[in-house]
């Protein structure tokens, strides 16, 4: 397998990505460190689709950006509405145990749902 830049960037910023979304759906302390989880991986994990791109385009980096702002600005007006969740100090590892897990699911049905193979298996 060939592993360029490329690559390397957007496995580990979707990584860090779903890390993020993790730590959001369990309600450990970290999740009241990072502020804004869900925000967080949704630009981590496009960050990570940009770099996968192997010809960096205005329009690939816009829409990005786009996308990136608008879910903060969702985020921040769902957050005033919700009241605060109380939190969980034990589920801290365990969000990250959960992010990791769907972000290795995600890489198995990744040819499945979107037609494109995070790795090749067979030769």
């Amino acid at each position: 397998m060939n592993f360029t830049v490329s690559f390397i960037l957007n496995f580990g910023l979707s990584f860090a990505g779903y890390l993020a979304l993790g730590i959001a759906l369990c309600h450990g302390s970290w999740r009241t460190v990072l502020r804004t989880p869900y925000e967080l991986a949704a630009a981590f994990v496009l960050a990570g689709h940009v770099f996968s791109s192997q010809n960096f385009t205005v329009k690939i980096v816009l829409s990005t950006a786009a996308f990136v702002l608008v879910g903060f600005y969702i985020g921040r007006r769902r957050r005033t509405a919700l009241k605060p969740v109380a939190v969980r100090e034990g589920h801290n590892i365990l969000s990250l145990l959960i992010g990791a897990a769907l972000f290795a699911l995600t890489v198995q049905l990744h040819a499945l749902l979107f037609g494109v193979a995070v790795f090749r298996i067979t030769g």
